[in-house]
C-alpha cells in the first residue's frame, strides 16, 4: 500500500462565504416557493412567509407557526400589495434556488412621505411581470487557496468586533446615504487573514465564542466587498444619484459575508498537511424542471447531488404514517408516527442539467406508498361472520411424529454449507 499522510485539523472561529450572482426572470421561477421575513415595526416582530409567483402576481401562500415551526397554509392566498412596498425590490430565500433571491421590480415610483432625510417611512409602488429580473446568488465557503481582496468594506450589518456578544453586535450604519456612492462612508473596513482564515477589524479577530440569545444560531454580516469604482457605482439609487447600500445584495457581481458563532456550523474546518490543504469536491448543482401535475408544475428547482443516493433540494413536509395526512413536524420524535417526507416524487427518467448543460437522468433507489384513511368508505361495507366455520378444540388431532431421534454425530450442514 501507499505511505500514510499525517493531517492536522484547522478550526477557525468563523467562515467567509463568497456569493456569486446569477440572473433569471420571474417566468423561470413560476410556482417556486420563496421565503421572506415580514417585519412589523409596530410590534417589533417578524413573520416567516412563503410566497409564490403565479405568473401574474406574488401570492402569500403560507406562514410559519413559531410554536410548531411548521408552515400553515393561507386559504385563500393573499396577494402582495405592490403599491406599498418598503423597498424597490423583494428579497427572499429559496431552498429550490439554492440561496438568496432578489426580485428587481420595474417602474418603481418612490414616495418619501415628505420626509426626504428619513427613509424609515419611504414606500415604493412597483410593477412585475414574467420578464422581471431575478437575481440569485450561489454561495461557497472560501478556502485557503482562494484569493480574497486585500480589504473589504461594509455598509450594513457590520459586526462590531468589540461587542459581538451584545444584544446588538453590529456597528451603527445606514443603508441610505444622501451622497454619491464615491463619497459614501462605509460603517467598517475589514481584512481577511488566509493563514488563520479569520476576518479582522484592525488587529482584532471578528470571532464570537458566545452570542446573545437572539443570535444563538450564529451571527451573519451584511455584504462585504472590494472598494472599487465599479462596485461603488452599483450602489447608486435608482431614483437619484445617492447611495442605496442595500443594492449590494442584488447589483454586485459578487460579495462576501462573514459568519461566526459558538456552533460547529458557524466555523471553518479543514484538514491540512503542512501548508497543503485537503480539498473536497462540493455537491453537483443540477437544474430540474418538475413536469408532473400539481402546484409545482413547470417549477424549476436547483438540486444538489452529493453522491450515490444523495439528492437534495425538494421541498418537504411532515406526514402522519398512521393516517397518511399532513402533520405538525414539531410533534415528531422517537416513537412518533410523524416523519419528514418530500412534497413530491421526481418521476423516473426525469432529466436534470448542470452548469455546463450536461444532462443527467434521475431514478429512484427506493419508493414508498402511503395510504390515507377513508372512514366514509367503510359505512357501506357488508360484514360477514365466519365464527361458525372456525375450527374448535375438538378438531385437533395429535400429529404423532414419533420419538425424538438421538443424534450423536457432528452436524452435516452448518449455515447451508456441507461439512
Amino acid at each position: 500500500g501507499g505511505s500514510e499522510t499525517a493531517y492536522q485539523v484547522l478550526v477557525a472561529g468563523g467562515k467567509l462565504k463568497k456569493h456569486t450572482r446569477a440572473l433569471l426572470a420571474l417566468g423561470n421561477i413560476v410556482n417556486i416557493p420563496l421565503d421572506m421575513n415580514e417585519f412589523d415595526p409596530a410590534s417589533g416582530t417578524g413573520t416567516q412567509t412563503r410566497i409564490l409567483w403565479d405568473g401574474a402576481q406574488f401570492l402569500k401562500t403560507a406562514t410559519m407557526n413559531q410554536t410548531s415551526m411548521t408552515w400553515q397554509n393561507l386559504d385563500p392566498a393573499v396577494a402582495i400589495d405592490m403599491n406599498n412596498l418598503r423597498y424597490p425590490e423583494l428579497n427572499f430565500w429559496s431552498q429550490a434556488l439554492g440561496g438568496s433571491v432578489q426580485i428587481k421590480l420595474q417602474d418603481c415610483v418612490h414616495n418619501d412621505n415628505a420626509t426626504p432625510f428619513n427613509p424609515s417611512d419611504d414606500t415604493f409602488a412597483c410593477a412585475a411581470d414574467n420578464a422581471t429580473q431575478v437575481v440569485s446568488y450561489a454561495e461557497v465557503t472560501v478556502t485557503p487557496s482562494d484569493t480574497v481582496p486585500a480589504t473589504l468594506q461594509c455598509f450594513e450589518n457590520c459586526p462590531d468586533a468589540a461587542n459581538l456578544g451584545g444584544a446588538n453586535p453590529f456597528l451603527m450604519s445606514s443603508g441610505y446615504q444622501p451622497v454619491p456612492p464615491a463619497s459614501a462612508t462605509p460603517a467598517a473596513t475589514y481584512t481577511f487573514d488566509s493563514a488563520t482564515m479569520l476576518l479582522k477589524s484592525g488587529g482584532t479577530d471578528v470571532v464570537a465564542s458566545s452570542l446573545d440569545g437572539g443570535f444563538q444560531w450564529g451571527l451573519m454580516s451584511g455584504p462585504l466587498f472590494e472598494n472599487t469604482a465599479e462596485n461603488q457605482n452599483l450602489l447608486k439609487c435608482e431614483w437619484d444619484n445617492n447611495t442605496c447600500a442595500w443594492q449590494a445584495r442584488s447589483n454586485l457581481p459578487s460579495y462576501y459575508t462573514w459568519e461566526t458563532g459558538p456552533n460547529s456550523w458557524n466555523r471553518f474546518m479543514a484538514l491540512h498537511s503542512g501548508s497543503t490543504f485537503l480539498s473536497f469536491e462540493p455537491p453537483l448543482s443540477l437544474g430540474y424542471i418538475h413536469l408532473a401535475a400539481g402546484k409545482y408544475l413547470n417549477a424549476r428547482f436547483n438540486l444538489e447531488y452529493g453522491g450515490f443516493g444523495d439528492l437534495n433540494g425538494i421541498p418537504g413536509k411532515c406526514v402522519n404514517l398512521e393516517t397518511g395526512l399532513d402533520a405538525d413536524c414539531s410533534q415528531g420524535g422517537p416513537g412518533s408516527p410523524i416523519r419528514w417526507v418530500p412534497e413530491f416524487t421526481i418521476p423516473d427518467g426525469s432529466a436534470a442539467t448542470d452548469s455546463g448543460n450536461a444532462t443527467y437522468y434521475i431514478k429512484a433507489l427506493e419508493k414508498e406508498q402511503r395510504m390515507r384513511k377513508d372512514l366514509d368508505a367503510c359505512g357501506a361495507l357488508a360484514v360477514t361472520s365466519y365464527a361458525s366455520q372456525l375450527p374448535g378444540a375438538s378438531d385437533w388431532v395429535d400429529p404423532n411424529v414419533g420419538t425424538e431421534p438421538s443424534v450423536t454425530g457432528a452436524p452435516a450442514v452448518i449455515g447451508g454449507v456441507l461439512q
